[in-house]
C-alpha cells in the first residue's frame, strides 16, 4: 500500500519572508483601515490572521464573517501581485528528503493554513508539481466536521 506523507509549508519545507504586510495591506485595500499587528501569527491560518486583525479593531464576528469572502479574494490577488519567487528558500535537507521519499514511492501532500492558491504559488517555485494533494486547514476542518456529524 502506498503511503501518503503530509507536510506543512512555511517553516517546514521553506521560508517565504514576512507575510504580515500582505494581511495589513489587504485590509487597507478593501476597508481603508490601517491595522497594526499586535502578535506573532506564526502557525495561524490565513483566515485566522485576517479575522484576528479585524477582531483587534473591534469588529464583531458577524462583521468579520461578512467581510471574509472579499478579503480572501483580495489576499490572493495581492499575493499574486507582490509574490517574488527569489524570496522562497528551501530549508536545509528538504530537497534530499523529498527526493528520497519519491524514490520510495511515497505520495506527498500538503496541509497548510495558506490559501490553496498561495500555497501552490510558493511550492511551484521550488517543487513544480510533485505534491499530489494540497489541502488547506480550513477544508480539512470542514471535512472533519461533516464526518463527525455522519457518525
Amino acid at each position: 500500500m502506498k503511503k501518503l506523507l503530509l507536510f506543512d509549508i512555511d517553516g517546514t519545507l521553506l521560508t517565504a519572508g514576512s507575510a504580515s504586510n500582505r494581511f495589513v495591506g489587504v485590509i487597507n485595500r478593501v476597508h481603508g483601515i490601517d491595522v497594526v499587528p499586535s502578535k506573532d501569527f506564526a502557525g495561524y491560518t490565513d483566515f485566522l490572521i485576517l479575522a484576528s486583525l479585524l477582531e483587534d479593531e473591534g469588529w464583531s464576528d458577524d462583521q468579520i464573517k461578512a467581510a471574509m469572502p472579499k478579503l480572501i479574494d483580495e489576499l490572493d490577488k495581492l499575493h499574486e501581485e507582490t509574490f517574488i519567487a527569489k524570496d522562497i528558500h528551501l530549508l536545509p535537507g528538504v530537497k534530499e528528503l523529498l527526493d528520497a521519499l519519491r524514490e520510495a514511492d511515497c505520495a506527498l501532500g500538503l496541509i497548510t493554513g495558506n490559501l490553496e492558491t498561495i500555497a501552490k504559488r510558493k511550492l511551484e517555485t521550488e517543487f513544480g508539481t510533485i505534491f499530489q494533494l494540497v489541502a488547506t486547514v480550513v477544508i480539512l476542518m470542514l471535512v472533519v466536521g461533516i464526518l463527525s456529524r455522519l457518525r
